[in-house]
């Protein structure tokens, strides 16, 4: 993310600016991520269909669809479809 340029520069230890998202998958959360869009428990997330590139025409992959295990979670904006989130 960093070296792709997509977190902004700003005051964190790293260099860069904190992300901030929604939390909406918890561990035994089932995520199935498609074309069409990311659903979690059978529920279609709104502005979740996954880039196959960003916007310098760079491939995107991803993230396959799986159980969230204990320590993992699911964040995603709900209202940029363009987020860098967990779909990738």
């Amino acid at each position: 993310a960093f070296d792709r340029g997509y977190l902004p520069v700003g005051f964190c230890d790293s260099g860069t600016s904190p992300l901030i998202k929604r939390l909406v998958g918890l561990p035994g959360d089932k995520i199935q991520v498609s074309d069409s869009g990311v659903e979690i428990n059978g529920h279609p997330l709104i502005n979740s269909k996954p880039l196959r590139e960003d916007s310098f025409g760079r491939a995107l992959v991803p993230s396959p669809s799986r159980t969230l295990r204990e320590g993992e979670v699911w964040l995603m904006s709900d209202w940029e479809s363009r987020s860098f989130d967990s779909r990738y």
